[in-house]
């Protein structure tokens, strides 16, 4: 079983795009910190993930005041620049022993630094598509709505993904 931590951005571009329940049907262990559930509220991406929640398809990990002390740590030790939500993906998934999935790129250079896998959406694509969740049409209309939302994808990658799937 792998499983997963994800951050807030990760779960806004799955949701944005139609696909969030379509990747919880890859059957990962999928956990969220309450740091970054709170990035959530307010938004309407709060109750899909509730919903999810409730219904045991994903886990909330509530922080603890020593989950605290070790994130403040994590985040001095290796980059003020990762928000705490990140860093609680971080903590988490040393804990664990969890992939984590997002879309910030600091994020992922601290975890590979830390030895933490990390993958953003485009793998996610590439599973749904591996696994015949979705087809090479679909994968190509998304990758193009994830374009337009998501100006920070490596272009190259989703050049060659289009490529693959037009």
């Amino acid at each position: 079983m792998i499983i997963v931590i994800t951050d807030a951005c990760f779960l806004i571009d799955l949701i944005d795009i139609d696909l969030f329940e379509e990747f919880l049907g890859l059957g990962y262990q999928v956990h969220i910190t309450s740091s970054v559930f709170s990035e959530l509220e307010g938004d309407e991406y709060v109750k899909p993930v509730s919903k999810c929640i409730k219904q045991k398809k994903m886990f909330l990990y509530n922080l603890t005041a020593a989950d605290q002390t070790a994130l403040e740590k994590l985040m001095r030790k290796h980059s003020s620049r990762l928000s705490e939500p990140d860093c609680s993906c971080l903590y988490l998934a040393k804990e664990i022993k969890a992939t984590i999935l997002t879309c910030e790129k600091l994020l992922t250079k601290v975890a590979i630094k830390l030895n933490i896998d990390a993958h953003g959406s485009l793998w996610v694509l590439d599973q749904l598509l591996d696994n015949s969740i979705i087809t090479k049409r679909i994968a190509y209309r998304k990758m193009k709505e994830l374009i337009s939302i998501n100006p920070r994808l490596p272009v190259k990658e989703c050049q060659k993904r289009l490529k693959r799937w037009g």
